[in-house]
């Protein structure tokens, strides 16, 4: 089934996060500094003794976990992601220093995988459960890392504030120096709090990661310290006065309660127009506490007991939330809110959530009507035996009429011996059920209706075992390529950036649509939903490559024949600073017309960089972002890093050397790549 509407969704969800996180979360993207050049060395070939920590390694330098990294597709977990290259491991390295770049000791460090589009953003990051802690000089060392090119190390310190890095590339059999990372200073957060020019003694101030607003917007979030709800606080003072001396979060909420008062929050503030990242000064104008009181009562006016009713509004300058769970007869008070007008929503299981507009806080007599839900009862079998399906997972679409079809219920689990289900809190409308189960295909229900207070009988979902896609991978001189990740994905679509952020926010469905080529090139993509893809092919040593149009039919095995990729081009050269000094730890991309491809990496202590296997096309090779020691306002960075772009030609087998500079003012001329 198509899924237009819900990838509309999760694409405009996935946009506000990156917009809002490139705006206020990301420190005016200047954490790190440029590594200092002495001591470091380019990447070169790992030395045996590096394969594996051994016992007579520094106990810094061992793993404190690390998770197996071997490559295999059958016993490995299969929503994991496929590792794009092919060879043995290979080593990343690096210093950890403080904000003065002096050497920390004991820093925890960890490595991920990206997206690297979005290197700041934890909850779209892929944990490894590979962490390892700094020697005393601050030096750290991860062995035995699968070649890939979408690494970022982390490290953190309980002195200091977080930093990170990426996207670090790791080819075969090599050491990756990442440099000298340091960590930020903590975030020094202060304010006053006050009602009518007079301080409020004894205020509580609770700073907040806002963690649980992120997860009603991506409830399949990963769990992980990094994504889990965290909280700290404190009380102001006689002066109406709070400190948070090393604030524990970059990008935060603060919350503001207190005894008659009104609650009030506000988000951390943005250094888009020049403002520092590490002092904030957030003051809160409380107003004497306003209630709304009322009823919640169903069609037939009757008392709702246990209604959840919540009350919120927002401005530029704060916002407030409240919420109340009805009495045994229906009763609920929304209190300690601030004068203005409030949406209101209620929930109740059974019951179809109702909302009411402009609602005046001191309120007193609201009544919310709330209008009863429905239900389905059906059963899962195997379309060809008919006999049940005893183990499954479930997914409830709405279907909208312009819209297509809404996902209500996402990925309901469900065990039963004879297949069966029923699912409550559903909405008056059509749906469609998709149900899953190990070695079958996603499959649909048929289309059904459920009225209110009703349940649709008789729901059948049939799970079938789709179709395959079959095809062999050779090189352009004809000789098979192995190992290559094959993966189906939307007909049409083109790599870039976003499309890297929005696959990791909306991943979901079918887990095997993706394999492996063997020795001889060949691959199966097997339990294939009926529809039509595009059949992407990635390889460290090879451009990737894309076929679309596949049309796969249930019961049918697609043969695409043979697929050649090939080696493609290189751009490498150096990055300069405004003053022509090496530009050491910023990230290089180069972007192809009409976002049909594009590749990252980062320039090494030298400013020097690489960037491998590119397809033929024209490109866009710019500084994308970098670092200063102090911090600028990110909107001259980002101009000055836009000015050093070049566009640069490319063909199949190219070896080009690409020069960068940043530059305060747009180049004239574009000079011509040295091939």
């Amino acid at each position: 089934m198509k899924r237009a509407s819900l990838v509309l969704f999760l694409s405009l969800t996935a946009l506000a996060l990156v917009i809002g996180w490139w705006l206020f979360g990301r420190d005016g993207g200047q954490s790190l500094t440029p590594s200092d050049p002495r001591g470091t060395q380019p990447d070169r070939p790992i030395e045996a003794a590096n394969v594996a920590p051994t016992d007579s390694a520094p106990a810094e330098l061992r793993p404190v976990r690390e998770a197996d990294t071997r490559d295999d597709p059958e016993g490995a977990d299969r929503d994991a992601p496929l590792i794009d290259f092919e060879g043995p491991p290979g080593a990343i390295h690096g210093r950890i220093l403080n904000p003065d770049g002096e050497p920390i000791h004991e820093a925890e460090v960890e490595l991920v995988r990206g997206p690297a589009a979005a290197v700041s953003i934890p909850s779209l990051w892929t944990r490894l459960n590979l962490v390892v802690h700094t020697d005393p000089q601050g030096k750290y060392r991860f062995t035995t890392v699968a070649p890939n090119d979408d690494y970022i190390v982390i490290a953190s310190h309980s002195d200091f504030g977080n930093c990170e890095a990426g996207p670090i590339v790791v080819q075969p059999s090599t050491n990756k120096d990442a440099g000298d990372l340091r960590l930020r200073d903590g975030v020094l957060v202060q304010g006053y709090v006050r009602c009518d020019g007079r301080p409020i003694p004894n205020a509580l101030v609770t700073m907040s990661n806002a963690m649980d607003r992120l997860r009603k917007l991506r409830p399949d979030m990963p769990v992980h310290p990094d994504t889990e709800p965290f909280d700290v606080s404190t009380v102001t003072d006689a002066d109406g006065h709070y400190t948070f001396a090393s604030a524990p979060f970059s990008t935060f909420e603060l919350t503001v309660t207190a005894d008659g008062f009104s609650k009030m929050t506000k988000a951390s503030q943005g250094t888009i127009f020049g403002g520092s990242s590490r002092e904030h000064e957030i003051n809160f104008d409380l107003t004497i506490a306003a209630r709304i009181g009322g009823m919640v009562v169903d069609e037939g006016k009757n008392g709702i007991a246990g209604a959840k009713v919540t009350a919120t509004i927002a401005n530029q300058t704060f916002r407030c939330e409240i919420e109340a769970t009805t009495d045994p007869t229906g009763r609920f008070e929304l209190a300690a809110l601030a004068l203005g007008d409030y949406f209101i929503s209620a929930t109740c299981d059974g019951f179809s959530e109702s909302h009411q507009q402009q609602v005046a806080a001191n309120s007193d007599s609201l009544v919310i009507e709330m209008r009863v839900q429905g239900s389905c009862i059906g059963v899962v079998v195997d379309e060809e035996t008919g006999r049940a399906v005893t183990e499954f997972a479930l997914t409830v679409y709405q279907q909208h009429k312009g819209r297509g079809p809404v996902e209500v219920l996402r990925n309901i689990r469900r065990s039963d011996s004879g297949g069966r289900f029923e699912l409550k809190n559903l909405d008056p409308g059509s749906y469609v059920i998709e149900g899953t189960a190990a070695g079958y295909a996603a499959s649909m229900s048929a289309e059904f209706e459920v009225d209110r207070g009703q349940a649709a009988a008789g729901i059948r979902v049939a799970l079938h075992r789709g179709g395959t896609v079959v095809g062999t991978v050779f090189d352009q001189d004809g000789k098979p390529v192995r190992n290559a990740s094959v993966q189906l994905r939307e007909n049409g679509t083109k790599d870039n950036q976003i499309i890297e952020i929005f696959s990791q926010i909306g991943a979901r469905g079918p887990t095997t649509t993706k394999a492996r080529t063997r020795d001889d090139g060949s691959f199966a993509l097997e339990l294939v939903v009926p529809d039509t893809y595009q059949v992407s092919i990635k390889h460290n040593q090879y451009a990737p490559f894309q076929l679309d149009d596949v049309v796969v039919i249930k019961g049918e095995s697609v043969d695409v024949g043979r697929l050649v990729i090939v080696q493609g081009a290189r751009i490498s050269g150096h990055a300069y600073d405004l003053d022509g000094r090496p530009l050491a730890q910023a990230t290089v991309t180069a972007i192809m017309a009409k976002s049909a491809g594009y590749k990252s990496t980062r320039t090494d202590a030298d400013g020097a960089y690489e960037l491998r296997c590119l397809n033929a096309g024209e490109y866009t090779v710019t500084i994308n972002s970098f670092q200063t020691n102090p911090p600028q306002n990110p909107l001259v960075g980002l101009s000055y890093a836009k000015n050093s772009r070049q566009i640069v030609p490319v063909v199949n087998g190219d070896d080009l050397t690409v020069d960068l500079r940043l530059m305060k003012n747009d180049p004239v001329k574009v000079d011509k790549p040295k091939r």
